[in-house]
């Protein structure tokens, strides 16, 4: 948990981030089930201080489930000493095809299985089986506490949505940007006034993390309705021809007096 203090910043700064996008609905706070509403919104100004964050980001997994890994060090122009800060905030502002499961990241978040996140908030709505061109954009904010002073550290699970079949099938690569990343720092250190949220600028030495994933081949479409339509045939016949057989020599007393002969045989042992 964030410390109390900066819980209501939290909150408002996830309520700016829903300022700059074209979604209604409301953000959900994991911790309180508080609904978060453009209504709180307070932008957050940029850190006073030149300090800018280094963003190294990673996808680590196959297929359709992934794990996002984000290190993070506030590096100070050189000759000045880094902004006091004591929390980060990362908001993700990912495509349709990629989803965070709101119900998965809230029951590792309740188990501390998070690597470095104290605290979270996801916008309301999430439909989990949704094909990617049928879904908006989500919104997901994660916080934590920086390690030294300088750095922070997250480790997220993510899903990738099935996209429709397309001629050719092969696979469609799926880019992941870069965060808005806020910190939390003492004012006394940055500027007048109590502490607050400051947006940082961030930068990489890498290019955006991709995830590849497969994709149908609709020149298959025919061969694998077939193909299912036969197995489904086979096992329906099999199950219905295992029915109607009589049960033979196990029918009936037969199979009441094998259980009281190993009843009797497993008592008299105990008795011996």
């Amino acid at each position: 948990m964030l410390a109390t203090p900066a819980a209501p910043l939290l909150e408002a700064a996830f309520a700016a981030a829903l300022m700059h996008t074209s979604q209604e609905e409301a953000a959900t706070h994991w911790t309180s089930g508080r609904p978060v509403s453009r209504r709180d919104a307070l932008a957050p100004p940029r850190l006073p201080s030149a300090s800018r964050l280094l963003l190294e980001r990673t996808i680590e997994g196959g297929g359709f489930h992934l794990s996002l890994h984000s290190n993070g060090t506030l590096l100070p122009p050189r000759g000045e000493a880094p902004p006091v800060c004591t929390h980060w905030a990362a908001i993700e502002e990912l495509p349709p095809s990629v989803l965070f499961n709101a119900y998965e990241l809230k029951s590792l978040y309740q188990r501390g299985w998070l690597r470095s996140v104290a605290d979270a908030l996801t916008t309301a709505t999430c439909e989990l089986e949704q094909p990617a061109e049928a879904s908006r954009v989500a919104l997901l904010l994660i916080a934590g506490e920086l390690s030294e002073g300088s750095r922070m550290q997250t480790s997220v699970p993510f899903h990738i949505r099935y996209s429709s079949a397309a001629e050719g099938g092969a696979t469609v690569a799926v880019a992941l940007p870069s965060p808005r990343v806020l910190l939390y720092c003492h004012a006394t250190h940055v500027a007048e006034g109590a502490p607050h949220w400051y947006e940082v600028e961030t930068f990489s030495a890498a290019a955006e993390p991709r995830a590849y994933v497969p994709i149908g081949d609709t020149a298959l479409t025919g061969l694998v309705m077939s193909g299912t339509l036969l197995v489904t045939l086979t096992a329906t016949t099999i199950l219905f021809a295992q029915a109607l057989r009589p049960l033979g020599r196990w029918s009936g007393g037969a199979c009441e007096r094998v259980l009281s002969s190993y009843c009797a045989r497993t008592l008299h042992t105990g008795m011996e």
